[in-house]
Parts: structure tokens; C-alpha cells; sequence
């Protein structure tokens, strides 16, 4: 269960999270989409192992993995946006 809701469904949740909000003018996320990118993987995470009755090391270590995870996805979708829907 741990491996599947850190690994796959936070990435997944985290970027759907912070699309949600208004994107404030100018270059970049707001405040908002930066803490919905990273808060939503870890209490996810958190969550499921403290829930699994897992130690503060094993919760540390899949929150980690987890908004690695994330990171990873956001990275793909950013190489998505550029090379295929905005080719130069």
C-alpha cells in the first residue's frame, strides 16, 4: 500500500493540486502551487505510513521518495510542454 500511494498516486495528485489555483501574474507558480506541489506528497505520505504503523524513518524516507516522485513528473511535464505542445 505504502509503495503505491507514494510512488504512484501523490505524483499524480500533486500536480493536479496545484493546477488548481489561480496562477499569479508574471514568471512562475505562486506561493500556493509551490506549497500544494510539495505539502500534498508529504501528508499523503505521511498519512499512509503513519496509518501502516511505520517508524519516523520510514516516514521520512517514502515522504522523500514520494516528493522525489513528484519532482520527476513535474520534470516530464514540463519536457511535454516544451517539445511537443510549444515546438520552437
Amino acid at each position: 500500500m505504502r509503495k503505491i500511494v507514494c510512488l504512484v498516486a501523490t505524483p499524480i495528485a500533486a500536480p493536479l493540486a496545484a493546477g488548481m489555483p489561480e496562477n499569479p501574474p508574471g514568471n512562475g507558480p505562486g506561493p500556493a502551487q509551490a506549497l500544494l506541489a510539495v505539502g500534498v506528497p508529504t501528508l499523503l505520505s505521511g498519512v499512509v505510513v503513519w496509518r501502516d504503523g511505520g517508524s519516523v524513518a520510514s516516514s521520512a524516507a517514502w515522504t522523500l521518495a514520494s516528493v522525489a516522485a513528484t519532482g520527476v513528473v513535474l520534470l516530464f511535464l514540463l519536457l511535454v510542454v516544451v517539445l511537443v505542445i510549444r515546438p520552437a
